[in-house]
């Protein structure tokens, strides 16, 4: 697994791959999300009403130690 985690607006609405996480008072987020072996894609995504989205893209590869992956 791996944590995703950031800080946006308090107002704003974040997204990590399509599913809406929670924002505390500070604007902190993070999110957990479990790895498959090989290339994992994660898109995280801000929205603030009346404001352009923001999205940021990013991709792991998860090895196993049998060596299982790309």
């Amino acid at each position: 697994s791996i944590l995703v985690e950031g800080i946006t607006e308090r107002e704003a609405t974040v997204t990590i791959n399509g599913q809406q996480t929670l924002i505390d008072q500070s604007g902190h987020f993070a999110e957990t999300l479990d790895l498959e072996p090989g290339l994992n894609s994660i898109k995280v995504a801000a929205k603030k009403e009346r404001s352009r989205n923001t999205t940021i893209s990013r991709q792991v590869v998860l090895t196993t130690q049998d060596g299982s992956g790309p």
